[in-house]
């Protein structure tokens, strides 16, 4: 599996076919997301099974934002 999961990858993945019930989806689940180039959805394999592990969000800080270091 990818690293850096792209809109189209998360899509499939998830079943979704509009970007709105992607977003929203992520939301719910309280995974980080960033739009990459062309406003696209992009987040990482780490970001998704933190989540799926209830473990903190790698490169998040308290304020629900991404860090890079």
């Amino acid at each position: 599996m990818k690293a850096l999961l792209e809109e189209s990858d998360l899509k499939a993945w998830l079943g979704f076919q509009r970007r709105t019930d992607l977003e929203n989806y992520l939301r719910r689940q309280k995974i980080p997301y960033l739009y990459g180039k062309g406003n696209r959805i992009c987040t990482t394999t780490d970001a998704i099974n933190a989540r799926l592990l209830d473990r903190p969000t790698p490169n998040v800080g308290e304020s629900g934002e991404i860090e890079f270091e």
